[in-house]
């Protein structure tokens, strides 16, 4: 996983796009990934993980596109250019693609487990306070919404996040409006 990982901290450094809860986000999104597989023996693992490196690197690379999509290319790209066979590189693109449960759903176990990997590590980090800083309760309310339904693949994720979901949501519908501006300070 090392190069995996070298290259995402590479594009991240030459980027000016900075997002407070990078890069330390992949690396939380690479431990649920983990914990999940160990749930999921049937599921690639090191596919999974590659997707985990690669599913938000769009950010850095084109901000203005789809990050889903501009993560996809250049994994695609990254992993032809390192010898992979098609396979493998058809798992990491669709799982780095789907990894939003958007337009595109996650079809295969990697997938599943990357965007239930996503959505936790948002739960289990400060991601939903630097959003509502930035957007407002509105946006943060509807990302939580559907981080916590990007887990329904993963019942006992679900339960064992429950808590915290609630946590979440109360934090939010309680937080003062007019005092989000003092968070990034």
């Amino acid at each position: 996983m090392n190069k995996y990982k070298q290259h995402f901290l590479k594009v991240y450094g030459k980027s000016e796009v900075r997002y407070q809860t990078f890069p330390h986000h992949v690396d939380i999104v690479a431990k649920w990934v983990e914990k999940l597989c160990d749930m999921h023996p049937e599921a690639d693992r090191e596919a999974a993980l590659v997707a985990a490196w690669f599913h938000d690197l769009g950010h850095f690379i084109d901000e203005g596109n789809d990050h889903a999509v501009t993560s996809e290319k250049e994994a695609i790209d990254f992993l032809k250019k390192d010898g992979a066979n098609s396979e493998f590189v058809k798992k990491v693109a669709h799982a780095v693609r789907a990894h939003r449960n958007k337009d595109v759903k996650p079809d295969t176990i990697e997938a599943k487990i990357v965007c239930c990997a996503d959505s936790a590590s948002h739960l289990t980090a400060d991601v939903y306070m630097n959003v509502l800083a930035d957007y407002g309760k509105d946006t943060v309310m509807g990302k939580l919404e559907r981080d916590y339904r990007d887990l329904e693949d993963f019942p006992g994720i679900k339960k064992e996040l429950t808590p915290i979901y609630l946590a979440w949501k109360a934090v939010i519908e309680a937080f003062p409006e007019d005092f989000t501006k003092y968070l990034h300070n």
